[in-house]
């Protein structure tokens, strides 16, 4: 049989199944009388065809439902990089494809997310819809529906993060890729990308939580980053009671790393057996700022020059103040304690009270110094105070009040050279 040029076989190549394929072989030689030479390719399938082989035998062979387009087909376009858009802000339509292939969609056909894509003639419709995630990724799509940036999306806000702000679009890499921009160690920058100060490039001042900024730049990947408070995809304002930041559950959150924090919490503050822990004892933000140097709000609502007004060694005219309660600001500057402030100290004042430090009641060194505190209760001192005894001695017996010292100061009273003579006192 001679054989003649290739023939086509169908306008798309997706119009060509398995099943059609077998069809031809199995019928075509009968009715050709003759051999033929199938050939295949990926975006058709041609045959060479004899004499007497019309396209009306073609025509009579059954269609059978197509098969997805292959990536291959969107990349003769996409891996243009002068390929834009034609509305007015030539937007890039490029793809990098090895980017794509290393992602992890790259064994993704490109409809399979670009849905509209899939047809039959090419070029696709200028305009298409916005790939969705919840097709695959309903759990996260739903946290995301409920979450301030989801509302803000809704408010249509000109800079609410949607998937590809965090994750990126045909480049996304797993978040256990040391590249991913969800890789642990690189949250805080990804978030910061919005939630930094925009008047300069990004720097560690934007993000001033020492503690574990300095974990995540030291490449510790069990440090916390913003997603361990805040969560990835139902971000919450910290007002919002489901949030794990609001005041209810932060010590639920905060706990979950500081596993042994509220046995600590038990020794240091006296708590109501009745109630829950959490009611019973100040939450984590009222003593350490959240995003900030561990302490801040003391300096904040009641700073040391807000004390020394009427505590001071010379008190505003018109405040009457017994001499015990004078405090002279030289000690402080020169005390071992010149870098904490007032109410690090003396933490139960509250607005509620007029002055804010009545009632307030003693200091507790244990705040600090639980070790020795324990140590203190089990000695002889610690069992006469703790019966009651006026001339036990106490932290401020030996240490002094708001001159304390260091043991390595020798005008120290707890100073090598000074230490009998103090004991001597008693």
């Amino acid at each position: 049989m001679i054989f003649s040029k290739p023939l086509t076989v169908a306008a798309h190549p997706a119009n060509v199944s398995l099943a059609q394929l077998l069809l031809m072989q199995t019928f075509l030689p009968s009715i050709c009388k003759g051999q033929f030479l199938l050939l295949t390719k990926r975006h058709g399938a041609q045959f060479y065809y004899g004499v007497g082989l019309s396209l009306l035998t073609l025509a009579a062979i059954p269609a059978f439902s197509s098969e997805v387009q292959n990536s291959q087909a969107c990349f003769e376009c996409h891996a243009d990089k002068s390929l834009v858009s034609e509305s007015g802000s030539k937007r890039s339509l490029y793809v990098d494809k090895s980017n794509f292939e290393a992602s992890v969609h790259g064994k993704l056909n490109c409809v399979e997310c670009h849905e509209d894509a899939n047809v039959e003639d090419f070029p696709h419709q200028p305009k298409l819809k916005p790939a969705t995630c919840d097709k695959c990724h309903a759990i996260e799509s739903k946290d995301y529906s409920i979450s301030r940036h989801a509302r803000a999306l809704n408010a249509k806000k000109p800079k609410a993060p949607t998937c590809i702000t965090c994750h990126g679009k045909h480049d996304i890499l797993s978040r256990k890729d040391l590249s991913s921009q969800t890789y642990v160690l690189n949250i805080n920058r990804s978030c910061l990308s919005c939630h930094g100060d925009k008047s300069k490039p990004l720097s560690e001042d934007d993000f001033t939580d020492r503690i574990h900024e300095n974990g995540a730049k030291m490449g510790l990947k069990v440090t916390a980053v913003c997603t361990n408070c805040h969560n990835s995809h139902d971000v919450l304002r910290h007002s919002d009671r489901n949030s794990p930041t609001s005041r209810g559950k932060l010590v639920s959150t905060c706990s979950a790393c500081h596993a042994k924090i509220e046995d600590l919490h038990r020794k240091v503050f006296s708590t109501d057996s009745k109630k829950p822990l959490a009611l019973s004892i100040p939450e984590c933000g009222g003593c350490h700022a959240l995003h900030a140097k561990r302490k801040v709000f003391p300096d904040e609502t009641f700073n040391d020059d807000y004390c020394l007004s009427c505590h001071g060694a010379s008190p505003v005219a018109g405040t009457k103040m017994p001499d015990s309660l004078r405090v002279s600001a030289t000690d402080l500057d020169s005390s071992a304690h010149k870098n904490l402030h007032c109410i690090e100290c003396h933490e139960k004042v509250s607005t509620n009270h007029n002055p804010v430090c009545l009632k307030s009641g003693k200091v507790n060194c244990a705040s600090c110094h639980s070790k020795v505190v324990q140590i203190y209760d089990a000695s002889i001192h610690g069992v006469l105070h703790a019966k009651g005894d006026s001339a036990a001695p106490t932290c401020v017996t030996c240490h002094g009040t708001h001159a304390t010292r260091s043991k390595t100061d020798s005008a120290s009273p707890i100073s090598r050279l000074n230490i009998i003579a103090m004991c001597g006192k008693c």
